[in-house]
């Protein structure tokens, strides 16, 4: 296998695996990891992207035989750890702005994505002067732009109800 063909999988692979990473995190496929393994995993592949990128740059542009494997590896290693740096920055953000959820319980919000019992989606709740956007479920379909009330919070998921009942044909009297 030549050097190029290795650069091309590291390239294609790192990137493939990041945005899955992020795709499953973002639905909260992941959510059984730790925070460390959660940082860990972008910046692994981003490191192996960026390993194949500046592999390939050394190769094809400047002409580098093995050195480009060097070249490779500086590259991912700045990268990698420019990465995590930023990682970290964000999560130390995240806990500064720490929202106690449990707070959240009985307030009214709209969700912002439709959800139901196997989806997850989103709601916008105001708190502390604020609009937040968070994960929901709900045991009942939900449409997006719906009025909803928080009735329990399950680690970082809220448990969500509508705010009016629509009555079922059955539930109207003649009266």
């Amino acid at each position: 296998m030549t050097l190029e063909a290795i650069f091309w999988i590291a390239l294609g692979g790192g990137l493939a695996l990041l945005i899955l990473s992020l795709l499953l995190e973002e639905a909260g496929a992941l959510s059984f990891m730790s925070a460390a393994a959660m940082t860990a995993t972008p910046v692994a592949f981003t490191a192996a992207a960026s390993f194949g990128a500046g592999g390939l740059v050394a190769r094809l542009v400047f002409e580098m035989g093995r050195a480009s494997i060097a070249a490779g590896a500086v590259t991912a290693l700045i990268t990698g750890g420019f990465t995590a740096l930023l990682l970290m920055l964000l999560r130390r953000e995240e806990v500064v702005d720490a929202l106690d959820r449990s707070k959240l319980m009985g307030m009214h919000g709209t969700t912002a994505l439709g959800m139901g019992p196997d989806r997850i989606g989103r709601v916008a709740v105001q708190y502390a002067g604020m609009t937040r956007s968070l994960r929901a479920t709900s045991p009942e379909p939900i449409p997006a732009g719906e009025r909803v009330v928080v009735q329990d919070v399950v680690g970082n998921l809220l448990r969500v109800a509508p705010t009016e009942r629509r009555s079922s044909p059955e539930e109207v009297s003649d009266e």
